[in-house]
């Protein structure tokens, strides 16, 4: 048997305050790129909050926002022109900054959907490409499911005292 010790960063740490694995950030012009990568997160395994799914006639639109975002690990932006334009957009970006200036919990997954220019609030910040060309590609596609999941290692049993593998690990642990 093993136990799961999740120590990656302090928000992965407190995983019992998340209710969702991501939350994605997008513009409802975009929705149908939203929606193909939610559903594809959702087939892997991911909890995915997105408006789109999860808002019901009658919600009180920013409480639910709210709510969803501070439920959520990860926030993943998809940064495009229609979403540097979206007031709903621009205040998630303000938002997050606002918490987490230096994306320290790694809370902040952005991609990048066109060519627009990004606002200089998030030029610091490596985003995945995420053009058209980079939606079919599976290594793309990899290296977004990895920056969502959570990181997860799994301990031998303490007689046995040796690490018995790695699962679902970001990359470093100390990424």
């Amino acid at each position: 048997v093993c136990r799961t010790i999740n120590f990656c960063n302090k928000v992965e740490r407190m995983s019992d305050k998340f209710s969702f694995d991501v939350f994605l950030s997008h513009s409802s012009q975009d929705d149908d790129v939203a929606v193909a990568l939610a559903k594809r997160l959702t087939d892997d395994g991911l909890r995915v909050w997105i408006d789109n799914w999860d808002m019901s006639a009658g919600d009180v639109v920013v409480a639910k926002v709210h709510e969803a975002f501070d439920r959520s690990r990860k926030i993943v932006l998809l940064m495009s022109a229609h979403g540097f334009s979206s007031d709903w957009v621009k205040a998630e970006i303000d938002t997050l900054i606002g918490e987490d200036p230096m994306n320290q919990a790694k809370r902040l997954c952005p991609l990048r959907l066109d060519d627009s220019p990004v606002p200089s609030e998030l030029k610091r910040f490596h985003y995945i490409p995420w053009l058209p060309g980079d939606r079919t590609s599976g290594s793309r596609y990899q290296q977004v499911l990895k920056a969502c999941r959570p990181c997860r290692i799994l301990l031998a049993t303490p007689e046995e005292g040796l690490i018995r593998r790695l699962e679902e690990v970001q990359g470093y642990l100390y990424q």
